[in-house]
């Protein structure tokens, strides 16, 4: 029978053409229009950004001065030689040159010098934390003078993703540089018995680049690919009670019961239909938006989790309405959902804005709401290595949320005169 009451609902839904635009052609053209209207916003010039970035700098100038000191006296060096060297090698320290030439040279770098790698990593004020090793400094003298290449330890450039477009400057800045130094930097090198130079190109500088949360800045197609398809997909609820009393008024629901199915096995039905819809829906959008505008899903069991928890709340929110309706005999709770409630949502929820560039408070406040959640739940997963922990938190959220609609449902059911 749950099929049967299932499958009449779809071929509901599909014979009404006005609500299959609300539901897929809407929020497809408006993913279309504030993507491309609102992307120059959204990678906006970086003489705005507040680029903060913590340095770690494990080593010690003095100290590496001497110990380059003493390897070059048991190479041989002249003194003469030693001292031109020991004075160039102070012009070649790649974390003062980049914090002093690069990062303070501009208004939009704030730098700040860390001890602590952990606490830095641990900040969320952070755009990137870049981390030298102890001994880089002589690595990178010894890289030069003796042409010791594999001697060389790796940097560390971890980015915060949360700040997208910030760690994406502070990443190209750093791989620029380093790709200068590389190519323009031309030191002398002595020879033992002539005490002449000759020039000669650095060698390759290798670093990595990790991630805090993710690697991918969000695009603004991506962004109201998930912001215009949690909002939309709110309006499945109001669809599914609005039919729901439209079957009790044509006594479809009466004939329903006379065939000896249970009112609340009926309302169950409608949490599956607004469930499977929704279901539906979000793939179809999320498909056509991978395909046309190259959204992407990093995890795709994350993918399927979350769109099925948001399915789950508005399948709740159908329940919760189509009670409602049945209670007052009346279309109004249904329509007050979808032209303010959901509206609403989506203001709060950031799927017309962003609030984490405006406030940090409204951003945190949106993601409690259930479309909100489903939207950082999303985000998250578009990213690079995204795992369970980086959506569990949304993830309870709509589950709660799921679970508190559909415990209302019940409190508001008409238990006495469902007909």
């Amino acid at each position: 029978m749950i099929k049967t009451l299932l499958k009449k609902d779809m071929i509901q839904v599909i014979r009404d053409k006005k609500e299959v635009t609300l539901l897929l052609f809407m929020p497809f053209l408006l993913i279309t229009i504030l993507g491309f209207a609102l992307g120059a916003v959204m990678n906006e010039s970086e003489e705005v950004l507040n680029v903060k970035v913590a340095v770690v700098d494990n080593g010690d100038m003095e100290a590496e001065k001497e110990e380059l000191l003493t390897i070059l006296k048991e190479e041989g060096f002249p003194t003469s030689a030693v001292d031109t060297m020991i004075t160039t090698a102070e012009s070649l320290s790649i974390q003062d040159m980049l914090v002093n030439e690069v990062f303070e040279s501009t208004t939009i770098f704030k730098v700040i010098m860390m001890e602590d790698e952990k606490e830095a990593l641990d900040s969320s004020q952070f755009s990137a934390v870049l981390s030298f090793p102890k001994g880089y400094r002589l690595a990178t003298w010894k890289n030069i003078f003796l042409n010791e290449e594999d001697t060389l330890p790796l940097l560390s450039l971890s980015l915060n993703n949360a700040k997208g477009l910030e760690a994406t400057v502070v990443s190209n800045v750093v791989e620029s540089y380093m790709e200068q130094f590389q190519l323009n930097t031309i030191i002398g090198k002595e020879f033992a018995e002539t005490g002449a130079f000759q020039t000669i190109s650095i060698p390759n500088i290798e670093g990595e680049v990790v991630t805090l949360k993710g690697s991918q800045p969000i695009s603004s197609f991506e962004y109201y690919a998930v912001g215009m398809s949690v909002m939309f997909v709110l309006y499945v609820a109001s669809f599914v009670a609005a039919y729901a009393l439209y079957e009790k008024q044509q006594f479809v629901f009466h004939r329903i019961l006379l065939s000896n199915v249970s009112p609340s096995f009926y309302i169950f039905s409608k949490w599956l239909t607004g469930t499977v819809l929704s279901f539906i829906q979000l793939c179809i959008l999320f498909g056509l938006s991978s395909l046309i505008y190259g959204v992407h899903w990093d995890n795709i069991i994350l993918f399927l989790i979350v769109t099925l928890c948001i399915s789950f709340v508005v399948g709740s929110f159908s329940v919760l309405f189509t009670t409602l309706n049945f209670r007052f005999n009346t279309e109004r709770a249904s329509s007050l959902f979808s032209n303010l409630i959901v509206t609403i949502l989506a203001l709060v929820g950031g799927s017309f804005i962003s609030w984490k560039a405006i406030s940090e408070t409204l951003w945190k406040i949106g993601g409690f709401t259930p479309n909100g959640a489903a939207l950082k739940a999303y985000l998250a997963v578009m990213q690079e290595n995204s795992q369970w922990a980086d959506i569990q938190l949304y993830v309870v959220v709509l589950l709660i949320t799921a679970i508190g609609l559909s415990l209302l449902a019940l409190i508001f059911f008409p238990k006495r005169s469902v007909a």
